[in-house]
C-alpha cells in the first residue's frame, strides 16, 4: 500500500527538530547517488537512522522514545514490535559523541549539522516547502543546492510544522493540491512507470476501481479523488485468473469480466 510504504524525510525531521551529524565521505554502495532521498538503518543505535540525499550520507535522530524500524523505514515508538524488542543498541558507545539541543523556527526547520572528525564551524540542513505545489518540499543541503522531493501520496507538505501530514490536515492557500500521482510526481527515473500508468481518482466518487491498465487484475480504492491503498485479485483461479468487476464489486472469473472503461462504481 503506498501510503503506509512511503517514507519521507519531513515527517521524521520536522517533528524532531534537533542537532545532526553530517558523515562526510564520497558516495559508496552505502550510500548511492539516487533522484531522491532514502533512508537505512544506523549502523550502531537504532535511536538514529542514515538519510542518503544525492550521495551524501546524513544523521538524523528519531524522537525521545522513538527507534528506526529497518522493516518499516520509520521511527517507531510501538513497543509490541518485534524490532522494538529485539533492537541490539549500544548507547554507552556513542555516549557523548553528540549532544542535542532543541531549536525550531517559524517559517524554516534549521537543522545544524556538524562534522563527524573535525571542528569546523557548523553547516545548515533546511527544509521548506515547495513555492507552487503542497506536496512538494525542498531538502536544501549545506552547499546552499537545493533537492525537490515529495510527500507520499496522499499527503501534504505542511509549511509551518514542515512535515507531511493528513490531507484534511494542511492549509494549502494558494499552493496546488496534488490528487493523483501526476499531481505528486517530480521526475520519471530510465526505468520509472509514467505517471499515467498508476491509478487515478480524479473526478472519480467514492469506491471501488480496477486498474485497467493492469487489465483489472487489480482494483484500488478511491476517496475524495485520492487513492491510498490496492489489493491483488487471485490468479490461482483456473483457467486464467480472476479480474476486478466494478458491477458486482469484487474479484470474479477473468472470462465472467469485461475489463471496459466504466465511470461509476455500483454498491
Amino acid at each position: 500500500m503506498w501510503f503506509k510504504a512511503s517514507i519521507i524525510c519531513a515527517v521524521f525531521v520536522g517533528t524532531v527538530m534537533s542537532r545532526m551529524l553530517i558523515v562526510h565521505q564520497n558516495e559508496t554502495e552505502q550510500c548511492e547517488k539516487r533522484e531522491n532521498p532514502y533512508f537505512i538503518s544506523h549502523k550502531t543505535d537504532c535511536s538514529k537512522f542514515y538519510a542518503c540525499v544525492k550521495g551524501k550520507l546524513f544523521v538524523l535522530p528519531c524522537p525521545v522514545g522513538y527507534r528506526f524500524d529497518s522493516v518499516s523505514g520509520h521511527c517507531s515508538n510501538n513497543k509490541s514490535a518485534v524490532v522494538w524488542q529485539m533492537a541490539k543498541c549500544n548507547h554507552d558507545k556513542i555516549g557523548q559523541l553528540n549532544k542535542t539541543t532543541i531549536s525550531q523556527t517559524t517559517q524554516t526547520l534549521t537543522t545544524h549539522l556538524l562534522p563527524a572528525t573535525t571542528t569546523t564551524s557548523p553547516k545548515v540542513l533546511e527544509l521548506q516547502s515547495h513555492e507552487s505545489n503542497c506536496g512538494w518540499y525542498y531538502i536544501v543541503r549545506p552547499s546552499g543546492d537545493r533537492v525537490l522531493n515529495s510527500c507520499p501520496m496522499p499527503l501534504l507538505f505542511d509549511e509551518y510544522l514542515l512535515e507531511c501530514k493528513p490531507y484534511k490536515q494542511v492549509k494549502c492557500k494558494k499552493r496546488f493540491e496534488p490528487k493523483d500521482a501526476c499531481d505528486y510526481r517530480i521526475r520519471s527515473g530510465a526505468h520509472a512507470y509514467p505517471c499515467n500508468y498508476l491509478p487515478s481518482c480524479r473526478n472519480k466518487t467514492d469506491g471501488f476501481y480496477p486498474d485497467r491498465l493492469r487489465d483489472c487484475r487489480v482494483y484500488f480504492r478511491c476517496f475524495e479523488e485520492r487513492s491510498s491503498e490496492s489489493w491483488s485479485c487471485s490468479q490461482k483461479q483456473p483457467p486464467f485468473g480472476e479480474r476486478f468487476s466494478i458491477e458486482h464489486q469484487k474479484c470474479m472469473p477473468a472470462n465472467d469480466v469485461d475489463c471496459q472503461e466504466s465511470p461509476i462504481p455500483f454498491f
